[in-house]
């Protein structure tokens, strides 16, 4: 490493374990960039739909050519991958045009097995894991919640890797938005577009404010929302936390519709000596066009809720 600061990038649910025959780290490179290319709802289980997704992949990776790819939920959909087979069967197609281009991949999945085509040590880019997002608590059913055991896990492993890294940036993903995401769109200073109700859990139980308290948290990213893909924060509790959804990628399920089309956040890190690790953030989609969203002011509603899943 150059310098102290490095990334830390948290990948709820799965550790990325894979080793290879010779070790693969994620670092800088010598211009001090680093780049990463978040795939989100990719829903891989249906031929007339994979063959369209593939398509967006390629057009994402070729255009944006990525030091890493993070598959921040629903990379398969498990309706359509019942059997060992079909499952087997999505699973190549999702990151079959990573590794034809030996790109690093990761991702937030339940699944059990390997989940990444890389080794990790503790250098410019960490990823660690936290259980599964779990949809009830304390009686309460809604979109999948982190648990507070798993928040302790996160106080835990952040204060030691900012023993460590004490001038780290710190990236957190995964699937489902926290109910800060609803918050913040209502009562701060947003870029992007919001389409729908927001899916986040009924129940708050502190993820957020553990960011907070970290204080080297910078960005946190996630999908579940297909037509949601804004950024947002709060200026006065965090200024410099960002949260932002991707863009839908898959082709599976409900979708975005013209003039939004699919695609990928992608986030563009530098590292300065000077000035730390900063980042910036757009959206490509599958027209090809580099998307830097749109403000939207504070509109100060204030009493709409998470939205409750469908049973």
């Amino acid at each position: 490493m150059k310098t102290q600061r490095s990334i830390f990038l948290l990948l709820l649910c799965c550790l990325i374990v894979q080793n290879l025959a010779t070790k693969r780290f994620l670092k800088f490179n010598e211009d001090g960039e680093f780049k990463i290319a978040q795939f989100t709802d990719l829903h891989f289980g249906v031929d007339r739909y994979d063959v369209k997704t593939i398509g967006v992949q390629r057009i994402l990776l070729d255009l944006e050519q990525p030091d890493f790819v993070a598959l921040t939920g629903d990379t398969i959909t498990g309706r359509y991958s019942d059997t060992v087979e079909k499952g087997k069967k999505a699973w190549n197609k999702a990151v079959g045009e990573m590794a034809k281009r030996d790109i690093p991949w990761g991702l937030k999945q339940v699944q059990k097995g390997n989940c990444g085509n890389f080794n990790l040590e503790k250098i410019d880019l960490i990823l660690k894991r936290l259980i599964k997002e779990n949809p009830r608590l304390h009686g309460r059913f809604g979109y999948g919640c982190v648990q507070p055991n798993q928040i302790d896990w996160f106080n835990e492993v952040s204060s030691e890797f900012s023993r460590e890294y004490p001038n780290h940036m710190g990236i957190v993903l995964f699937h489902i938005p926290l109910p800060e995401m609803l918050e913040f769109w209502h009562t701060d200073i947003s870029f992007g577009t919001q389409e729908e109700i927001v899916c986040c859990p009924q129940n708050n139980t502190g993820l957020y404010q553990a960011m907070v308290d970290n204080g080297n948290i910078k960005l946190v990213l996630n999908g579940h929302d297909h037509i949601n893909d804004y950024c947002t924060r709060s200026k006065s509790r965090a200024p410099d936390l960002w949260m932002c959804y991707g863009r839908k990628t898959g082709y599976g399920y409900y979708n975005p519709v013209p003039p939004m089309y699919h695609g990928a956040r992608i986030i563009q890190l530098f590292n300065n000596q000077t000035t730390g690790t900063t980042f910036t953030t757009w959206i490509r989609d599958r027209q090809r066009r580099k998307i830097f969203q749109h403000l939207h002011k504070p509109d100060c509603i204030l009493d709409e809720q998470c939205v409750l899943p469908k049973v």
